[in-house]
Order: structure tokens, then sequence, then C-alpha cells
């Protein structure tokens, strides 16, 4: 298997391709929703190849459709099943490169900002806090206002869970400056004018990131859910750094892969292909501290 850990979404086609041609399994762990699009186009190929593609690993995308899944084992007849997340990394010891970055702002200005509710996928009213949640992430980081975003692997969990009608994924903003000046004008920006400058908003955001960003810091998903009888359940799991918190669920899933627990051949989001509770008891083992 090749694993995909670059800056390089938009040279996906020629990777795949290779993957296939070369006939090894794949699994990137990019964001990126040209990325899925191309990778469609291959379906066919990876199945007819007998190929396992896995895409959209790591920490989100890559827990949330996995933690709703685990919902539905916890609670019978889920009802709601809603994750959320918060980031609070500390920028200054990492060293980003600048085909990240912009891939990080181009996807920030392309988020779908979709939830399920009554049975239907909902766009989130971006001009006003009414489809926004505020969420508990318990001491140090406290109460946090979230927006939705959307992922590819929640879109199958309507489907996959029959009972659920709430899902969804929220995520909490970085910091005031770039939450409230930083990114309303590079999202202006870029409907405008799209790619031109792109650079430059990339780098003024994460200068904003290294400048604004203060402890504590930490990296939180927590799943709260809830049947239809009333009985609720919350999963949070807790790690200091948010890029050890990616790199986790990529290796818990190679496991899982390796031990042959993953079908044989097809196009999955890591989310909805990995055997949820086994991934939490190994993401544990592997310093993802875990609160229920």
């Amino acid at each position: 298997m090749i694993v995909v850990a670059s800056g390089t979404a938009v040279f996906v086609k020629t990777v795949a391709e290779a993957a296939i041609e070369g006939g090894i399994d794949y699994l990137d762990i990019q964001y990126s929703t040209e990325k899925i699009k191309t990778l469609r186009t291959l379906k066919y190929d990876i199945i007819n190849n007998e190929r396992l593609f896995i895409t959209d690993a790591g920490f989100h995308p890559g827990l949330p459709a996995a933690l709703a899944r685990l919902s539905d084992q916890r609670l019978k007849n889920v009802d709601s099943s809603i994750i959320y997340s918060v980031i609070k990394q500390d920028w200054r010891n990492l060293n980003v490169t600048a085909e990240t970055k912009i891939e990080f702002v181009r996807e920030l200005v392309e988020f779908d900002p979709s939830f399920y509710s009554n049975g239907k996928w909902k766009k989130a009213r971006i001009s006003s806090t009414r489809d926004f949640k505020k969420v508990d992430f318990g001491k140090p980081i406290g109460i946090k206002m979230c927006t939705p975003m959307n992922f590819e692997e929640m879109k199958g969990i309507p489907e996959e869970i029959p009972t659920i009608q709430y899902t969804g994924f929220y995520i909490a903003g970085f910091n005031w400056f770039v939450d409230m000046v930083v990114m309303p004008f590079g999202i202006l920006w870029m409907k405008i004018f799209k790619n031109i400058g792109i650079k430059t908003i990339a780098n003024v955001m994460f200068n904003s990131l290294l400048k604004h960003s203060k402890p504590p810091f930490r990296t939180i998903l927590q799943l709260e859910a809830e049947n239809a009888a009333g009985q609720k359940y919350l999963l949070r799991l807790v790690h200091e750094d948010g890029y050890w918190f990616t790199a986790i669920p990529v290796v818990a899933c190679l496991i899982q892969y390796s031990e042959g627990i993953l079908p044989r051949r097809g196009l999955y989001c890591m989310g909805n292909v990995v055997e949820p509770e086994k991934l939490l008891k190994d993401i544990e083992k592997m310093g993802i501290a875990i609160e229920e």
C-alpha cells in the first residue's frame, strides 16, 4: 500500500493510476473535494483491478463517520449523532509547506456547511449563528461556538443508520483574528478573484495563527448521541497535538488493513470502512485520551 502523506492532492490522478498499474493499494490523508471527484472517476478501474483505495484518512476527515457508526453500536435506535471538534494547536512548532498552506486555505473557502436534520441535508446560514451550536468541551477549553462542516464520509451515514434523524460534524474556530478578520476577507477575495493572491492569503492566515494562538493547546473530537428513548452517550477524544491526532487514526486503520479486517477492493473514505470499536481501542493504546 502507498500512503500519501504529502500536500500533493493536485497530483492524485497520477498517483492513483500508478498505484493501479503497479498492483498496490492506496491510502491518503489529504482533504480535498477535487481529489474525491478524481478518485470517483477511477472507481471502476480500482474495483476491476481488485485494489483497495482509502481516502480522507486521519482525524477530520477520518474519524467523524466512524464515531457516528460507533454511536449506533452504543445506543439502540440512535436518533441523533453529532460530532464536534476544537483545534488549539501550537503552530509555532510546525514547519508547514507552502503547498499545504494553500490546500488548507482553499478547502476552508470551499467547505460545505451542511448538516442532516429531520431526514434531509440542510445548508447552514453563515450570515447568522442560528445553525451554529454552543458546545462544552470540558476543562480547560470550555464552551465554544461551532459551525457545520460536512465531509464526504458523513453523507452516507443516514443511509447506513436508518433511525438517525440528526447528524453532522461541527468545528470551532481558530482564534478571534483568524475567524473574524482573515477568513471573511479571504473567502470574499477568493470568490471574486479565484486563485489570484492565494499564496498571500495563506501566508497571512498562518502568520495570524502563529501570532494569536495561545495555550492551552489540545485537539478534541467529541461525540454526543441520543436515542429515541432519551438515552444519551458522550465520547471525548483528546490529544495535545493535532498532528499526532491525525497520524494515530491512520496507523489504527493500517493495523486493520494488515490484519485483513477491511474489504479487499473498492473506494472508501476511512470513516466508512474501519471497524469503530477496534479503532477506538487502538488509538487509545497510541496515546489519544478517551473519556466516556
